[in-house]
């Protein structure tokens, strides 16, 4: 005859399934979180997204933000740019990007200025904003260094939505057109946006983000009426 031994009871049964259960409880909650931020900013920027160039209301300044010079984003914005400008729509760019020389042929924003010139835009039309590293950053400085309050700002649409609601909270009124988006993947445009959302809304809410470099006040416009003046002499 065999007799069988009792099972004996694990005593750390119970305290490992409260512990993933309360793991698997976070996740989700953290999982909702992001959502709910990404539909808050999405819905923020509802009715202010423009995709075609007849339908922008015109404004004297389009902001154009940077991006990589060898990406087809780059490209895409200047090109949605000049549009606004060919257009009647814009009359004057601020370009905001990494003013630090990290190509052989200049910084990200000497070329987006170049590439403005290279496609029929009077360099007197431009200005750089060397100090645009991010796009908190842009918003600050557009508002509080080049004394603008209301703008168009230029980007890929899936980056509008986070740069129209931290262009409101800097302070400025804007709305967005939408710049192709023909060079983009999964991560560049949706997985990292989607986080780059939770970070901005905490950035404003909760971490008090200030851009890394205001510096002294330098307004556009007295800039805008010396070329509007020289170009009527």
């Amino acid at each position: 005859m065999t007799l069988k031994r009792a099972d004996r009871p694990n005593p750390w049964k119970r305290p490992i399934r409260r512990v993933l259960f309360s793991l698997m409880a976070l996740a989700l909650l953290g999982l909702a979180a992001v959502f709910l931020m990404n539909w808050w900013v999405v819905q923020s920027a509802s009715g202010q997204i423009y995709t075609k160039v007849e339908n922008v209301p015109p404004e004297p300044v389009a902001l154009v933000l940077g991006a990589g010079p060898a990406s087809q984003y780059f490209a895409d914005r200047l090109d949605a740019a000049v549009a606004l400008y060919r257009a009647g729509k814009v009359k004057h760019f601020l370009v905001s990007g990494d003013g630090v020389a990290e190509d052989p042929q200049g910084s990200e924003t000497a070329l987006m200025r170049q590439g403005l010139i290279n496609r029929g835009i009077p360099a007197a039309a431009i200005t750089r904003d060397d100090a645009g590293l991010r796009t908190l950053d842009s918003m600050a400085r557009a508002k509080n260094v080049f004394g603008l309050t209301t703008v168009v700002i230029v980007t890929q649409e899936f980056h509008l939505a986070r740069a129209l609601y931290l262009a409101r909270a800097w302070g400025l009124h804007a709305v967005g057109f939408a710049a192709a988006d023909s060079g983009g993947g999964f991560y560049d445009s949706h997985l990292r946006e989607w986080l780059a959302r939770v970070k901005a809304v905490a950035d404003i809410n909760w971490l008090g983000t200030q851009p890394a470099k205001l510096g002294p006040p330098t307004p556009i416009f007295p800039k805008m009426a010396l070329a509007s003046a020289a170009a009527n002499f």
